[in-house]
């Protein structure tokens, strides 16, 4: 290894990096990402309003956001089995994806056509101003599939800060920020089921 010094995201990145590929415990530091919290805070209501008009979303029914790049461990599968549950209870509720296109977009859009969901599903793509994005959220969904495949998750955070009700599953910082019924509803891994109750139940 030619670096002396490694800095990770949070533990978990330290604990993978040292089991994986035997870096040293003394070698890696751990920073967290920093946000300047008053950006989330201080946002003008026009901003909002004109976001939610360039994207066309309705003050009417219940949105449901997630924000992901399109990779097969983000969790979209799960997330569209769950809002085939959530259609039946809630008909006017949509859930909408934002993030870069990825490995796993063509799979993500067949399934909402082969669901006939399109009316139900919507996928965004990438949206240079996410902060306010979060303001046009009534649930915040991020549900990777296991514990050690997202690094961090801004995300996560970003929501917390903006207010969002959140779902969640244990993957990068979530792990340590994540309370059950008392900062998020935090779900099995992969679980339809569960996270449709949960979104159901805010």
């Amino acid at each position: 290894m030619l670096a002396h010094r490694i800095i990770t995201l949070t533990p978990l990145s330290s604990d993978f990096l040292h089991k994986n590929y035997g870096v040293k415990p003394s070698n890696m530091q751990v920073i967290h990402h920093a946000l300047k919290v008053s950006e989330y805070l201080d946002i003008d209501t026009e901003r909002i309003s004109n976001l939610r008009t360039q994207l066309g979303i309705s003050r009417n029914g219940l949105v449901i956001g997630m924000i992901a790049r399109m990779e097969s461990w983000k969790g979209h599968e799960t997330a569209i089995e769950a809002m085939e549950i959530v259609h039946r209870s809630f008909p006017e509720a949509k859930l909408l994806i934002f993030g870069s296109m990825g490995s796993a977009t063509n799979e993500v859009v067949s399934m909402i056509r082969q669901k006939g969901l399109e009316e139900v599903i919507a996928f965004k793509g990438f949206l240079m101003d996410s902060i306010a994005l979060y303001r046009l959220f009534d649930v915040h969904l991020h549900i990777p599939i296991s514990q050690g495949v997202e690094t961090f998750g801004l995300c996560i955070i970003e929501g917390m800060i903006s207010g969002c009700a959140q779902v969640l599953t244990r993957s990068g910082i979530s792990n340590f920020t994540a309370v059950h019924e008392q900062n998020a509803l935090v779900v099995p891994y992969k679980s339809a089921t569960k996270t449709a109750e949960a979104i159901i139940r805010l």
